[in-house]
């Protein structure tokens, strides 16, 4: 696996729990 695949998953990942995030916190703006 590259490195670039690798830091797309945690992108990916991150902008998941930002959306959860918001979503907890009803701003609905991510």
């Amino acid at each position: 696996m590259s490195t670039q695949q690798v830091n797309v998953q945690q992108i990916e990942a991150v902008n998941d729990f930002v959306i959860r995030f918001a979503n907890v916190n009803g701003t609905g703006s991510a």
